[in-house]
């Protein structure tokens, strides 16, 4: 068996070097070169480079966000692909609201960012179901300074995640207004357009990831002015590209 080492080895250099997916992987340039042997990374790896061109994938950016749990389905999910919602004060109880931005500070639950799971949840008798809404610790916790049963669930909770997001999007989009864009030069394209003649909201072609806004807002008063074209290399153009992707995925679910 040991004579087979070699062998075996040199069958995974030549997979390597002869197969076009694999040798593009920045995760994998290097692999010919490894003898098996357990060492150090040696000075001349370029880390950050690997690092930087992985961020240029604009869905890597949503897979690696944050897990979070979602009792109800009893997964553990990127954030990106969840639904946050918080537990309010007003005058006399507590309420369940929405958090798109995710600076809301305190205890919170999270759900699949769909509108047709939420719509479900809220309409549910069963209050096992409407209450994988309320934040875990109130659910499980004897302790906890809220009670569960003062924590009100709105009828009206759908209607108020799909306002939240037409808010965040009338923002996002007046300050990306005010900005010149070009074609980046490097990693994907991502175009955001809006165009009545194709209601298909997320497209991936070979030049461009295309997101179409004209389906989801063109019963409401947003307008989009002009093609935007956004450069994964900036940080607010990622953010922007994942709320968007958020979006389509909330009302297309």
């Amino acid at each position: 068996m040991k004579g087979q080492g070699p062998n075996i080895r040199s069958r995974i250099i030549q997979s390597c070097q002869t197969s076009p997916s694999r040798i593009k992987s920045p995760l994998l340039t290097s692999f010919y070169k490894w003898d098996g042997k357990s060492k150090a990374l040696a000075n001349k790896y370029q880390a950050k480079e690997v690092t930087e061109s992985l961020l240029l994938n604009p869905f890597l950016n949503i897979l690696i966000s944050p897990t979070r749990n979602v009792s109800l389905a009893k997964l553990v999910v990127p954030r990106a692909h969840l639904l946050k919602f918080v537990v309010k004060k007003s005058q006399t109880d507590f309420t369940i609201t929405p958090s798109l931005d995710g600076k809301s500070v305190g205890t919170s639950s999270y759900v699949p960012n769909s509108r047709t799971v939420l719509q479900s949840i809220v309409s549910s008798r069963k209050d096992r179901i409407r209450s994988q809404l309320i934040p875990m610790d109130i659910r499980n916790s004897e302790n906890s300074q809220v009670s569960i049963k003062s924590v009100q669930i709105p009828d009206q909770l759908v209607e108020q995640v799909d306002e939240a997001y037409f808010d965040k999007l009338r923002k996002e989009l007046s300050y990306f207004h005010t900005l010149e864009y070009q074609i980046p030069q490097k990693g994907p394209a991502v175009k955001v357009t809006s165009s009545d003649s194709n209601e298909q909201t997320l497209a991936i072609e070979e030049e461009f990831v295309t997101i179409n806004l004209h389906p989801l807002i063109k019963d409401t008063d947003i307008i989009l002015k002009k093609d935007m074209y956004l450069d994964m290399s900036k940080k607010s153009h990622r953010m922007l590209f994942t709320f968007l992707f958020k979006l389509q995925e909330y009302f297309n679910d």
